[in-house]
C-alpha cells in the first residue's frame, strides 16, 4: 500500500484471547468455557482497523515478528487494510499477547497479558518522510522514544497529533507538548492530570497551552472534553453492552477520522462515541468495529 496515509499510527498491536464467564473465578478455582475468540488487540493497531473500516487509509509503525502470533498479527492488520510495510519485522523474539475474561451481562472486563519480547521502537524505525505526508498522526504511549520523534516532525510539519494516553509509563508526559488532541483514561488524569474528576482533569490538561483539544474518557460516563470551544461533556450513548474491550481504542479511531476531516470537537466527539458504543455491541476488541454507513445509521436513531 504505502503512504500517504489519511492517519498513521506509532504504537502497539498483539493478539487478545477473548473469554465470556457468568463470574470471575477465585484463586484456586477452574472454569470451563465454551467460546473462545482470537482476534488482534492493541491501542493503535485497534485504532487503525476502527479508522480503515471507516474508509481512511491507515498505517501501522510498530514492533512486530515473525512468530506465530506475530504472524497472526501482521495477517489480521493486512486483511483489514491496515498498511504494516512501514513496520521493522523480526525474525527473532515472541509477540505480545493478552487474556480477556468478560462477565456475561455486564460486558466488564479482567485482563492479564504479557508483553512482546522485542526491541523498543527507535527513531530511525519511523520513517518521518511519510510521517510529513501524513493527513494526522496517532500515537499511544507505548513507544515513547520513537513516537516523540514523529511527534515533534509532525509538529513541525502542521501534522495534527491525536495522543491516547492510558496508564502513565515512563516517557509519556514528555509527549504532552507535541500533542494536538489528547484522550486520556481516567487513570492518566489521576496521575497526570492531578485529579480523579475527568473534567477537571481535562480542564487541567487543556490550561497547559499545547493543545487544542483534551479529553479524558470514564467509561460508561462518556467522556469529558476541554477546548477552544469551551468544556462540555459527551455522555455515553445508552446500548445493551457485551463487552467494552477495546472501546477506548475504537473511541480513537473514531475521533482520528472527525480529525482527518476537520470536524468541530463537539461532533468529532459524538461520532467517536458512537464508534465505541457499536463495538461494544458485540464480543471482542474489533468484532463489532462499525463502517461508516453504520455509524450514519445509529447517530440517526440516536438523536
Amino acid at each position: 500500500m504505502g503512504g500517504p496515509y489519511d492517519i498513521l499510527a506509532v504504537g502497539y498491536a498483539c493478539i487478545d484471547y477473548i473469554a465470556v464467564v457468568d463470574r470471575l473465578p477465585e484463586l484456586d478455582e477452574k472454569l470451563i468455557v465454551d467460546n473462545l475468540l482470537i482476534q488482534g488487540g492493541g491501542p493503535a493497531g485497534t485504532a487503525m482497523v476502527a479508522a480503515a473500516r471507516l474508509g481512511l487509509r491507515t498505517g501501522l509503525i510498530a514492533a512486530l515478528c515473525r512468530d506465530p502470533l506475530g504472524k497472526q498479527i501482521i495477517d489480521e492488520l493486512e486483511r483489514e487494510r491496515v498498511d504494516v510495510s512501514l513496520a521493522p519485522i523480526h525474525d527473532q523474539g515472541r509477540a505480545a499477547f493478552a487474556f480477556v475474561m468478560i462477565q456475561k451481562g455486564t460486558g466488564l472486563r479482567t485482563l492479564v497479558g504479557r508483553r512482546s519480547y522485542l526491541p523498543l521502537l527507535t527513531p530511525d524505525d519511523v520513517r518521518l518522510g511519510e510521517v510529513r505526508r501524513a493527513k494526522a498522526l496517532l500515537i499511544d504511549g507505548n513507544e515513547p522514544e520513537a513516537q516523540l520523534a514523529a511527534a515533534r516532525t509532525a509538529r513541525k510539519a502542521g501534522v495534527p497529533v491525536i495522543f491516547d494516553a492510558g496508564n502513565e509509563k515512563p516517557g509519556m508526559k514528555e509527549l504532552i507538548p507535541f500533542t494536538d488532541i489528547l484522550v486520556a483514561s481516567r487513570g492518566f488524569g489521576r496521575d497526570v492530570g492531578g485529579s480523579d474528576d475527568p473534567a477537571t482533569a481535562a480542564e487541567h490538561f487543556f490550561r497547559s497551552g499545547c493543545l487544542q483539544v483534551a479529553a479524558v474518557t470514564a467509561g460508561a460516563d462518556g467522556a469529558y472534553f476541554c477546548s477552544g470551544e469551551g468544556a462540555f461533556h459527551q455522555p455515553a450513548f445508552a446500548i445493551d453492552a457485551a463487552d467494552t474491550t477495546g472501546a477506548g481504542d475504537a473511541f480513537h479511531g473514531g475521533y482520528a477520522y472527525a480529525m482527518v476531516h476537520e470536524w468541530p470537537v463537539r461532533k468529532a466527539a459524538r461520532f467517536a462515541a458512537a464508534v465505541a458504543a457499536i463495538k461494544c455491541t458485540k464480543i471482542g476488541g474489533r468484532t463489532g468495529l462499525p463502517c461508516l454507513r453504520e455509524v450514519e445509521e445509529f447517530l440517526a436513531e440516536n438523536t
